[in-house]
């Protein structure tokens, strides 16, 4: 017997993992870019969980990613100073921040999220993308 998230539990799912929260069909026709094909398994996966256990594992890593992404908003605040005693204003982006730290640890969890599924993150969305989409091709020659 398979069971299915809520659709509240849906929603975060693709939120967390980077897909559309639209209908697939109105995402072509407004030119979506790649992703849709992949977020297709992700529907089919919401709604044939195995266990009652593994559904309560799916909502605790979105609780999780929820509580992150709290904290990411609570530490905007915190982005101008690197230090408190004696006040030093941040002059460059060398150093890591709290945001960076938290934006790994949601990335983490997100990669266990869609390994719970069996699916593919949206790779293609800027939280999940790391530097350039662009790849070099090689001409065999």
């Amino acid at each position: 017997m398979s069971l299915a998230l809520s659709e509240s539990d849906k929603e975060r799912l693709r939120y967390h993992l980077g897909f559309f929260n639209v209908d697939p069909a109105s995402a072509i026709a407004l030119g979506f870019p790649a992703g849709i094909e992949t977020q297709f398994l992700l529907e089919r996966a919401s709604n044939k969980i195995n266990s009652a256990s593994a559904v309560a594992r799916v909502q605790k890593i979105l609780a999780i990613m929820d509580a992150i992404e709290s904290q990411m908003v609570d530490a905007l605040s915190r982005l101008t100073a690197i230090q408190v005693d004696e006040v030093k204003i941040r002059g460059s982006r060398d150093e890591r921040v709290e945001q960076d730290e938290l934006e790994d640890e949601y990335i983490r969890w997100g990669h266990r999220l869609a390994d719970q599924l069996g699916v593919m993150i949206n790779a293609a969305t800027r939280r999940y993308r790391k530097g350039s989409m662009n790849v070099r091709v090689v001409n065999g020659c």
